[in-house]
């Protein structure tokens, strides 16, 4: 792990967790069921946020990001001509620009 970090990283890294660091991570087995439940939660939160963002219930094309949410680009482009939103070089990252939408591979609308 150490290989791929640069020094500074690494002090940062043996300053908070020591050396040899002080980490245990345990993988927790789920059941179907469980891991079901805890889908659903996360999609229902995902959802009421989204809800809350463009102010009316999301479609279920919109929900699975198979179309983009007008709301959603209109405010970025809003927001880009403020300044929020800048790439390094300074110039606007959404206004004039195409910007790409995530799309899940193992999902399509079809199959739904």
């Amino acid at each position: 792990m150490k290989d791929s970090m640069g020094k500074r990283a690494i002090n940062n890294f043996t300053k908070r967790f020591g050396d040899p660091p002080r980490i245990k991570l345990t993988f927790v087995k789920v059941g179907p069921e469980e891991a079901n439940e805890d889908a659903k939660r996360t999609l229902s939160a995902y959802k009421d946020m989204l809800t809350s963002l463009i102010g009316r219930e999301p479609t279920h094309a919109e929900l699975f990001g198979y179309v983009p949410i007008p709301e959603v680009e209109e405010a970025m482009r809003e927001s880009a001509g403020k300044g929020a939103m800048k790439t390094p070089d300074g110039k606007d990252s959404i206004a004039g620009q195409q910007t790409a939408q995530w799309v899940p591979k193992t999902a399509t609308p079809a199959s739904r």
